[in-house]
């Protein structure tokens, strides 16, 4: 027996749901939404200074992690910006706007101690919100829920550099079987 429009049997699966949308997908749209709030909050002349908000956060968010964080991370940093900004009211955007303000007015070679200096004790604790995220691909929610952000390009596999995410090729075929050499 089969079903009476179609050709198939009636015990088949239903065809399955297809989008054909060619807009932007609803992460896109709320990434792009988190990012207009961001610069919206940044002065005038932070935003205009940068051209792209994305790259003063990752200036920032280099400070904070002692990582270098280059154009190469500009689609992880704005999902983690939206990570980091959803679920914030209009005050705690200004805090992140005013964090990444005070940040951005230190040298790139700013000390922990420097960065600490500049900060008010809620503003470090988003610093180290802001490290947490980047160094292990996660965030936790105010409810306590984790999202995974992105675990294969986490900051910790880079301090760990003898190290690799898990079912991630780490060179050829036997390559485990020689003593780690740092720098490689």
């Amino acid at each position: 027996m089969s079903d009476e429009n179609t050709d198939r049997p009636a015990s088949a699966p239903a065809d399955p749901i297809k989008n054909t949308s060619a807009g932007p997908g609803r992460r896109q749209v709320m990434a792009g939404m988190a990012a207009a709030s961001v610069v919206s909050a940044l002065p005038v002349g932070a935003a205009a200074a940068v051209g792209n908000p994305v790259f003063a956060f990752l200036r920032v968010s280099s400070l904070v992690t002692g990582i270098p964080l280059d154009k190469s991370y500009t689609q992880l940093g704005e999902t983690i910006l939206a990570a980091l900004l959803s679920g914030e009211d209009n005050d705690g955007i200004a805090e992140w706007a005013v964090l990444t303000e005070r940040l951005e007015a230190l040298s790139d070679e700013a000390s922990g101690e420097a960065i600490e200096q500049a900060l008010t004790p809620s503003l470090l604790a988003k610093a180290r919100k802001l490290a947490r995220v980047w160094y292990t691909g996660q965030i936790e929610r105010a409810d306590g829920r984790i999202d995974v952000i992105d675990y294969d390009d986490a900051l910790v596999w880079r301090a760990c550099a003898w190290t690799k995410p898990p079912a991630t090729c780490g060179g050829p075929f036997g390559y485990w079987q020689k003593p780690y050499k740092g720098g490689t």
